[in-house]
């Protein structure tokens, strides 16, 4: 199959087709692709055609009746990449810059898009360090829960922990064969729970809200509405953490002020 010739428009409202997936997807499965850019929808909905050899979107549609298409286009859709000490010069910032200007004692983290829990088992492992013999809390949500399953495992495997530095590798894993558990050190200071930051409610109380690579994907207005629901989440004078690809054009308006670059301090 051709995927020029299989692509679709998506963005027309009069396209039925893609409405009645995404009502479909809304009704079954909780997602709306509504808060998601159309052009990533686009390339994502067009790949998974081609890879199932499913001739259209209402042939789609129709499978998600399946519960394991259903939960497979979900995860396809919502993108869960993860690694590790995943650009290191920033944990190096939150740890030499950030940390000082947090509150002493323990720290209280939201990881939010942890897919694999990379992300989070690497928080709790730098926060540990800076400020040991104290008690932490990183709390590491997801909408997938298969990831959240993996990542509540703690196992990982040789690619996996390749960018982790030695020290961390001998101190924050316990080797198994060929695989990796992350150790019960740092696995206990994290909690894995499901949340969908487009439709469940903001916690409150932290100090620290990490979420990487997530918002590149949603629309404007679903972007606004997560940045603000962040800032509810953060005590005055906590951290909002961004991706590299990510960054707020005007901080002011959600209740932050840029404090180094990705990184945004609660006002």
């Amino acid at each position: 199959m051709n995927p020029r010739q299989n692509a679709h428009n998506f963005q027309s409202e009069e396209d039925t087709s893609y409405a009645y997936l995404c009502r479909r997807l809304r009704e079954l499965g909780g997602m709306d692709l509504a808060a998601y850019k159309s052009a990533q929808v686009q390339r994502r909905l067009n790949s998974f055609l081609e890879r199932h050899r499913l001739p259209n979107l209402i042939a789609l549609a129709r499978s998600l009746d399946d519960p394991q298409r259903l939960e497979e286009l979900k995860i396809f859709l919502t993108i869960n990449v993860s690694e590790f000490f995943r650009n290191p010069e920033r944990f190096l910032e939150l740890q030499d810059q950030v940390m000082p200007h947090l509150p002493p004692g323990g720290v209280r983290v939201w990881s939010a898009g942890c897919a694999n829990g990379a992300e989070p088992y690497t928080l709790a492992m730098i926060i540990q360090k800076a400020r040991p013999n104290v008690e932490h809390h990183v709390w590491a949500t997801d909408i997938d829960g298969p990831s959240l399953a993996k990542a509540e495992a703690a196992l990982f495997g040789p690619q996996d922990v390749k960018s982790v530095p030695r020290g961390f590798l001998r101190s924050s894993f316990v080797q198994e064969g060929q695989v990796y558990r992350v150790h019960p050190r740092v696995r206990r200071l994290v909690q894995f729970a499901r949340h969908d930051l487009l439709r469940d409610e903001f916690p409150t109380g932290y100090h620290l809200v990490v979420c990487r690579n997530v918002l590149i994907y949603f629309t404007e207005e679903a972007r606004a509405k997560v940045c603000m629901g962040f800032r509810q989440a953060l005590v005055p004078g906590g951290f909002l953490f961004m991706g590299g690809t990510e960054t707020l054009l005007n901080p002011p308006a959600f209740g932050f002020a840029q404090f180094r670059p990705f990184f945004y301090r609660a006002v």
